[in-house]
């Protein structure tokens, strides 16, 4: 499920640590990292937001200067405090989320 820009502004600006994943369709490597994001976001229920945002759709990626896709950003606190362009592995996500997520309780992913 994609995400809207009310949606995800409305969670990156409560504070909580959201992992934002910026995709477009026809897009390969987005297709390619679809399943990890669902382990992802599986993984890190309860302490992370994990959400999909359409460039096809949406403007935010306008307003954060996203050029290309896939562009994942981890928000905690309001800021961006980590981002990766292209295709990122499940390990990677992984760390970079353990660094930011592993003492968050949270409600739910969008």
């Amino acid at each position: 499920m994609y995400s809207t820009d009310s949606q995800a502004t409305s969670l990156i600006r409560s504070g909580q640590t959201v992992l934002v994943v910026f995709s477009m369709a026809g897009c390969s490597p987005c297709v390619q990292m679809s399943p990890i994001i669902d382990r992802i976001a599986a993984n890190y229920r309860g302490r992370c937001s994990v959400i999909r945002m359409s460039i096809d759709d949406t403007t935010l990626h306008r307003q954060l200067g996203i050029n290309s896709v896939p562009t994942i950003v981890l928000f905690k606190g309001g800021a961006n405090v980590w981002s990766h362009n292209g295709l990122a592995s499940e390990a990677m996500l992984n760390r970079a989320l353990s660094q930011h997520c592993w003492n968050e309780s949270i409600s739910k992913n969008y």
